[in-house]
């Protein structure tokens, strides 16, 4: 076998002087055919080009073609390379920046930490005209900031007393004590119930993060300083004459003589202010479907010592109750100063205002099956 060169140098360097290499064509010519051979080679033109074979595969192609897959191949490039608006540098996605992620762990020991609040002490003043301000101090145990959300003074059927005036009540540094103020107002000049025990403090403790996990305590109000409140409360609405008032009513369980059907007790605490010598004479009531009695009267009442009095209810309609939610039910309590006459002429009344709710659980209790 032999090569034959085609086009001389000459004529390739003219038919590709756009800058492409000169093809070299060989010609292959078949002499001496070996039978079943390998590596054989048939006559033919074979145009052999440098590079690799993919390139030499393109360049075959036409020049249109070739210029439009060109065009193609920067415009993918483009696209590839082209800053991303969506991406930050690093490669993430730039949109609304998300909370650093909290661990499980922490999680749990910043709700762990709302429980971890205990009140220090609490201190009353009676220097405003129309209210006292009770100084509630809460100890924060937590090495974490905490708010106190509000601050609220609440007997037992549910009748609010005091209140936070601030929102926010305040906050709690880490391991630290603050005092937060609760106004008690003394409202001279409105119908007031009898407060029913017991009178709690109830405060909401949050986390400074997140004010929507939190947790409520209730607290009992010490009777030393719920007394002193109440007293403070009766010597400014009786004026400087002074009197009796009803510092608390309390249910009590029915012991003795008085344990019988459909009854219940209540204790009502009488205190007074102002001149001595008080005197509780008798206790009448027109509560409509109960009536009550008592056998600890008649009693004498210093100032500033208060008196329990066991009153004994027994209603009856308890299969058909009255509705008491109209209005205040009220006891009347006949007292006699020490100077009075013996025979009652100058007794005055005492009226002992009750709120619905409080009439309503003690119908519930004595008419209980």
């Amino acid at each position: 076998m032999r090569s034959e060169w085609g086009d001389s140098a000459d004529d390739a360097h003219h038919a590709y002087s756009s800058g492409d290499p000169a093809p070299i064509e060989v010609e292959l010519v078949e002499e001496d055919i070996i039978p079943d051979a390998p590596n054989t080679a048939a006559s033919g033109t074979e145009t052999i080009r440098g590079g690799s074979t993919t390139w030499a595969r393109l360049v075959r192609l036409p020049r249109a073609l070739r210029v439009v897959g060109a065009l193609a191949a920067v415009a993918a490039l483009s696209i590839a390379l082209w800053p991303n608006g969506a991406r930050t540098q690093s490669g993430a996605h730039s949109g609304t920046p998300s909370a650093p992620a909290t661990s499980t762990a922490q999680q749990s020991e910043v709700s762990g930490d709302i429980y971890k609040v205990r009140v220090a002490s609490t201190e009353l003043t009676q220097d405003f005209r129309d209210h006292a301000v009770m100084d509630l101090e809460l100890a924060n145990d937590a090495h974490t900031a905490l708010s106190v959300v509000n601050a609220e003074v609440w007997d037992s059927v549910q009748t609010r007393i005091g209140f936070s005036s601030n929102w926010p009540a305040g906050d709690l540094a880490p391991a630290q004590a603050t005092s937060v103020p609760i106004e008690l107002p003394y409202s001279c000049g409105v119908l007031q119930p009898t407060p029913v025990l017991p009178v709690t403090i109830r405060y909401s403790v949050s986390t400074s993060q997140d004010p929507t996990i939190s947790h409520n305590y209730e607290y009992p109000l010490s009777q030393v300083v719920w007394d002193e409140f109440m007293r403070a409360r009766a010597g400014l609405c009786t004026g400087p004459a002074g009197g009796v008032f009803a510092t608390s009513v309390d249910l009590a369980p029915t012991t003795g003589g008085y344990r019988d059907s459909d009854s219940v007790d209540l204790t009502l605490t009488m205190d007074a202010v102002g001149r001595p010598g008080w005197n509780l004479e008798a206790l009448t009531s027109s509560i409509p479907g109960a009536t009550v009695t008592t056998a600890s009267l008649p009693a004498a009442l210093s100032a500033g010592q208060s008196v329990a009095v066991l009153t004994h209810w027994r209603f009856t309609a308890c299969f058909d109750p009255p509705d008491w939610s109209s209005g205040f039910s009220a006891v009347e309590v006949r007292i006699r100063a020490g100077t009075a006459p013996a025979d009652g002429s100058g007794d005055q009344q005492l009226m002992v205002y009750l709120r619905p709710e409080l009439l309503t659980r003690m119908a519930r209790s004595a008419c209980a099956p």
